[in-house]
């Protein structure tokens, strides 16, 4: 008959502190830093929210990998989410910075590639802590240190939390950690740095947007899209921001109006101010521009700033025959181009042949989709 293998110091200790909330918090000012990963662990598994929010302050470690964690969960973890940022709430709450705040990034993203949990679950062994980086967020931690942020620094010196997360603004979501941005946002409160590889924008007050957009590291964000019934106006105030993300390799704009009742001269500045800022993203490769309607005359000037371009849709934009030829030497000088297309806008046949005479013999050049032409 086989005995069972008796619990272990570090289990009696877990389930001795999991019982007692009081007792586990007035402990935690004390308590070892290396029983802060498996006590993590067992109240995120037991949904002790109470004990996991007091855990995030005082964590003893730069980083606090939940995302991974998220995945062994069967069950909605909105609640748990909520709990871990309740307790970045305290930190960002502080008025002075306490001696034992050592969280600096907070990373929520569940497929993150980390062996954090399992170095301390005993399973494997690392040389430091930065070993345990996935390499995106390391490579852009390595080139932060190199550039001056003091200018943004200066203006909230406590807010020294990073949250890694991809991050989709939309009003009404279900997404706690929206939640969380968009309140604190909402009631000018401090925000931590946002580092998202993936931004989303939906039908959001532009207000509330910029607040948000002002505490975001712009040059880690990689895709972009924005789906929102803005004004030319609009995103003119936005591009300020896209100019900023230099590391862009997707962008997708939808539905931008023309402003009304605006004089030739006004639009052109505005149309001018957004395709300026399109000249940094030089790795830029694939370009959405759904529904947009203010390129007439324009558009040659967009692509002649994105010569990286893999992949072009301008789907719906009302694109005209003198439009399409307009755009043609640039497109001869997008050489990466591989792939693009032109649903939506009806061309003549003759366009359409001077078309594809300017984009198939690039050399890597695939595939094209074009609307029956309208002759």
């Amino acid at each position: 008959m086989s005995r069972r293998r008796p619990p272990s110091l570090l289990d009696l200790a877990k389930k001795s502190l999991l019982k007692d909330k009081i007792l586990t918090i007035a402990a935690l000012e004390s308590l070892p830093r290396e029983l802060f990963p498996p006590l993590f662990i067992a109240a995120l598994a037991g949904r002790k929210k109470h004990i996991l929010k007091e855990m995030v302050p005082a964590w003893p470690f730069q980083h606090l990998l939940l995302g991974p964690l998220m995945l062994k969960l069967q069950h909605p973890y909105q609640d748990i989410i909520k709990a871990v940022l309740d307790g970045l709430d305290i930190l960002l709450s502080q008025k002075t910075r306490p001696k034992r705040w050592k969280l600096q990034v907070l990373d929520l993203r569940r497929n993150v590639q980390t062996d954090f949990w399992e170095v301390w679950a005993g399973t494997k062994t690392f040389n430091s802590f930065w070993s345990l980086e996935d390499p995106w967020f390391a490579h852009f931690r390595i080139k932060k240190q190199k550039l001056d942020y003091s200018r943004t620094r200066e203006k909230q010196p406590l807010a020294s939390v990073e949250v890694i997360s991809d991050l989709c603004l939309k009003e009404g979501s279900s997404d706690e950690f929206f939640r969380y941005v968009i309140n604190r946002a909402k009631q000018k409160k401090c925000l931590p740095y946002l580092c998202c590889r993936t931004l989303d924008i939906v039908e959001l007050s532009y207000e509330i947007i910029e607040e948000i957009l002002k505490m975001v590291q712009l040059d880690y964000i990689q895709e972009i899209e924005v789906d929102c019934s803005w004004e030319l106006s609009t995103l003119a105030r936005f591009a300020v921001y896209l100019g900023q993300m230099v590391n862009l390799n997707r962008v997708h704009l939808s539905h931008i109006q023309i402003t009304p009742c605006i004089s030739p001269e006004a639009e052109n500045v505005l149309v001018t101010t957004v395709i300026s800022q399109f000249v940094g993203l030089n790795q830029l490769q694939e370009l959405y521009l759904d529904s947009i309607f203010f390129l007439e005359g324009y558009l040659d000037q967009l692509l002649g700033t994105s010569d990286t371009l893999k992949l072009l849709d301008l789907s719906k934009c009302e694109l005209t025959d003198t439009q399409v030829t307009a755009i043609l030497p640039a497109l001869s000088h997008c050489s990466e181009l591989r792939i693009f297309c032109f649903c939506g806008n009806l061309l003549s046949m003759t366009v359409l042949e001077n078309l594809l005479r300017h984009t198939v013999p690039l050399s890597n050049f695939v595939w094209a989709s074009v609307v029956t032409a309208s002759e």
